[in-house]
């Protein structure tokens, strides 16, 4: 099975960081994607933070590429990668030292932001740190360690797990469970065409489709938008949600389909979100 990663391109509660302590650093929110300064090697550089990828990606403009070839899974299909190795990165204290990581083509992702993107940074970077996205302050907390909730107002949590170096969450819908991403590069839900098709009275499919930008310097203009009635992470319940579609069969193991679809993390809450790699939860 090859590597995962999508990356979805479409496109109050004030928290006062002292509470809260942990390594903070501030980010932008442009066109719903996360984008962070990073230093690497003896550079520094706008990154997008995707939660949704369990890997490292340079832009070809910047890579120093000398490895093995890996295979990606986008949603505009495979993409072939060349390896390289990272000597030194870091993210405000967060400091990890000959990494692996992968040159992607990003010029169409760079045009849709306006802005140079140096590359793409995973979940697995940031693992076993806690990870709160404080949405209305522009600012990541990393904690070494679980922080005390009571120093938050969360209304909603559930449990993930990590599956292909990427966290995962139990989506329900019509008391049927499926196996979600939750991804923070992604700024809308995607779903399984089979999952639509297991609950055709809750989904009602829109007139227009979307353009969508991925890795690998490729567009797809042809994939479809639907309205979801509602559905339960945990025992959290969204209503009125919108997703696109992509066949997810590509992660079948022995006719088994392992993920489902990909949940936008940032269109749960315009507050803040806790990813607690310790117990294994998301708060919001």
């Amino acid at each position: 099975m090859s590597k995962f990663t999508i990356i979805i391109f479409i496109f109050h509660f004030l928290l006062n960081p002292s509470l809260f302590g942990g390594n903070v650093i501030p980010f932008k929110l442009v066109n719903n994607l996360i984008i962070i300064q990073v230093d690497i090697e003896t550079n520094s550089g706008n990154f997008i933070l995707d939660t949704g990828s369990d890997a490292i990606f340079l832009n070809t403009d910047f890579a120093n590429v000398a490895g093995k070839i890996s295979e990606f899974n986008t949603m505009n299909g495979e993409i072939s990668s060349e390896a390289t190795k990272i000597s030194f990165i870091k993210i405000g204290d967060i400091i990890k030292r000959n990494i692996s990581a992968y040159n992607a083509n990003l010029d169409n992702i760079e045009k849709y932001l306006s802005l140079e993107i140096r590359g793409i940074i995973g979940a697995e970077l940031f693992n076993p740190h806690s990870i709160y996205i404080d949405f209305f302050n522009k600012e990541i907390h990393f904690f070494k360690r679980a922080p005390s909730l009571s120093d938050f107002d969360f209304k909603n949590s559930f449990d993930f797990k990590m599956i292909l170096g990427v966290p995962t969450v139990e989506l329900t819908i019509e008391n049927k469970k499926y196996t979600f991403i939750m991804d923070s590069g992604a700024s809308i839900h995607i779903m399984d065409p089979n999952v639509i098709l297991s609950h055709p009275e809750h989904f009602d499919k829109l007139t227009s489709n979307v353009k969508v930008e991925a890795l690998g310097n490729t567009s797809n203009a042809d994939i479809s938008k639907y309205n979801i009635k509602s559905f339960y992470i945990g025992s959290a319940y969204l209503p009125a949600q919108t997703c696109l579609v992509k066949d997810f069969s590509e992660f079948n193991i022995e006719g088994q389909l392992i993920i489902s679809g990909i949940i936008s993390i940032s269109r749960l809450t315009e507050k803040g979100l806790l990813l607690d790699f310790h117990r294994m939860k998301m708060y919001y």
